[in-house]
């Protein structure tokens, strides 16, 4: 690319000698170029300085045919080299603001009278017309997957990666691919939870091609269990820590744009308690719904929302429930369900590993690798992302295949739609795993990575403690802890002679027909009070579920009895409730 010549500036027929001006790049720079008037008076040629030497490498544009942009590579003063991909309305007007944009970024521009001009005219007509196409997020684009410096597919139009303001992610590579395996994968093997935390990173690009909803994977324990290391070894799959690795104390707007950053690929966050609770719980939604806040450009009309389809990796002391917890709220299935949380404790005495390798302790492992792959990184990513664009429909189908039939596995025949959820994702992962070992990344021995997922699943089923319905598992737990908390002291009794005042009655207690106690409460109470936070119609359903809800005989599509109330001069419609170990 050492000169490119003008095709616009004439249209004179120049066989034998060329007197169009024109513009040269050489290594000193870009110059305006005009000829000598005559074939025998060269002397009288002129060369104007414009700019440091900048190459236009393409042609640029969105795909609505709009944004059009100039592509353009150059090295500054310090030996970097930029690609950056100019939009042409920096053309309009005097030029002061692209000549402060390209001065910002290390280009040196001539002072001289129209120098300006000149590199105006230079950017519109000069260099390469290769079209390419500009997207505004890494991950999948018309079948091809963009990552800031390269694509992985084939398609009719390059892309390049211009992001729109907001939070850039750098997806640095060092060392290569084997590098990679034999330093840091291989000592995953063997190791449920740094197995699933690599699964995990090569799953994020799957999640658009079997189109699975995002979610987060959420690794909670201790302090000092090896938490952090886990999310360090799995980012690694993608690049360094030092750039990839996040943290949960974000705003609302700073986390969409981190979620848009990383679309299609893995996204960590450590430390849950750096986030409020009331934010945490937003969060689960958000990120795994896949797009931020609706607002309004300066105009009033609608601004372009942020879309994104994430994986998440998370790190904390406490899981979702019990953070949300601390600010007086309670964490609903539906978050939870997008929000997995895996015990850290990999139940051998040795935190989180299963197995230490042969050295002596599990800090020292955890050393080795976190080392070990702030040296080599990156790379496996884009070998991954190399075989999986150049796999054909049968082998996508097969990939779906398996992970239906092993999600089946994980969930059984009796688990609802909430864990169904779960275990495709964590199938889906198995699935990433087995790949990238097929395909020989990882370096693991085949099913290492279907080993590791099982385990986390089972310890997730054993935290949670159910297979069925958790919301309504949770306010069968909730009712019952109310009544067991507060049957004697908010509860007035019916049939019993008693002078004590009631503080805060939320209803009655009698024992029926049969010699079994009822909990009569009192509609606003136990709608306002008791569930509070729970949404009426599935608690409701929960409790006839769990036949704690007494219904009235011949009245159909009712669920409160009347009884007879002391104080209350008629029969009244109350909640009556027993308990499940007198049902």
């Amino acid at each position: 690319m050492s000169s490119i010549t003008s095709q616009h500036m004439t249209t004179q027929n120049t066989q034998d000698f060329d007197l169009r001006p024109r513009f040269e790049v050489t290594a000193d720079g870009v110059f305006y170029v005009t000829p000598a008037s005559t074939k025998t008076d060269q002397s009288a040629s002129r060369r104007i300085y414009v700019c440091s030497p900048l190459f236009i490498t393409g042609r640029a544009r969105n795909e609505s045919s709009r944004g059009w942009s100039r592509v353009l590579e150059f090295t500054d003063e310090s030996g970097t080299h930029h690609v950056y991909c100019m939009p042409m309305s920096l053309l309009a007007g005097s030029g002061e603001r692209l000549k402060a944009e390209l001065l910002e970024r290390g280009v040196k521009i001539s002072v001289e009278p129209g120098a300006i001009k000149l590199l105006q005219q230079y950017l519109q007509y000069e260099g390469s017309h290769e079209i390419l196409l500009t997207v505004d997020r890494i991950g999948w684009n018309n079948g091809v997957y963009t990552l800031p410096d390269c694509d992985f597919g084939t398609t009719e139009h390059r892309t390049i990666y211009v992001p729109k303001g907001g939070v850039t992610v750098r997806y640095r590579t060092q060392g290569g691919v084997s590098d990679w395996t034999q330093k840091v994968s291989r000592y995953a093997g063997g190791n449920s939870r740094l197995t699933f935390g690599i699964c995990a990173a090569f799953a994020a690009p799957l999640l658009r091609v079997v189109d699975l909803e995002g979610g987060a994977l959420h690794i909670f324990g201790p302090s000092s269990l090896g938490k952090t290391t886990i999310l360090r070894i799995a980012v690694s799959v993608w690049g360094d820590s030092v750039d990839l690795l996040n943290t949960w104390r974000q705003t609302d707007n700073a986390q969409e744009s981190t979620a848009l950053a990383h679309n299609d690929s893995l996204l960590a966050l450590d430390e849950l308690s750096q986030c409020s609770p009331h934010a945490a719980g937003e969060a689960a939604y958000m990120l795994a719904n896949g797009y931020g806040k609706r607002r309004a450009n300066s105009a009033g009309d609608s601004a372009n929302e942020k879309r994104w389809r994430v994986l998440v990796l998370s790190s904390g002391e406490c899981t979702l429930a019990a953070h949300v917890a601390t600010g007086g709220r309670i964490a609903l299935a539906g978050q939870e369900v997008r929000f997995t949380d895996i015990p850290a404790d990999a139940e051998q005495g040795q935190g989180i590993f299963d197995t230490l390798h042969g050295f002596p302790s599990g800090a020292a492992l955890a050393n080795h690798v976190t080392a070990a792959a702030h040296r080599f990184h990156g790379t496996a990513a884009r070998e991954f992302l190399q075989h999986l664009t150049q796999a054909d429909q049968d082998v996508v189908n097969q990939l779906k295949t398996e992970m239906d039939c092993l999600a089946d596995e994980l969930a059984g025949r009796d688990a609802n739609s909430q864990v169904r959820r779960v275990a495709l994702r964590f199938a889906l992962l198995a699935v990433a795993g087995e790949y990238a070992t097929m395909w020989g990344i990882t370096g693991w021995k085949r099913g290492n990575a279907t080993w590791a997922v099982k385990k986390c699943f089972s310890a997730w089923l054993a935290a949670r403690g159910c297979t069925g319905n958790l919301e309504e598992q949770r306010i069968v737990a909730h009712v019952t802890g109310f009544i067991e908390q507060h049957g004697s002291s908010r509860f007035e009794e019916i049939g019993t002679e008693n002078d004590r005042i009631i503080h805060n009655r939320a209803g009655f207690r009698r024992i029926n027909e049969h010699g079994e106690t009822e909990y009569l409460f009192l509609p606003k109470a136990f709608q306002n009070v008791v569930l509070a936070g729970f949404d009426f119609r599935v608690a409701k359903q929960a409790l006839m579920n769990a036949r704690m809800l007494v219904l009235p005989l011949g009245e159909i599509n009712k669920i409160q009895v009347k009884r007879n109330l002391p104080g209350f001069p008629e029969r009244t419609r109350v909640y009556a409730i027993r308990l499940p170990n007198e049902n």
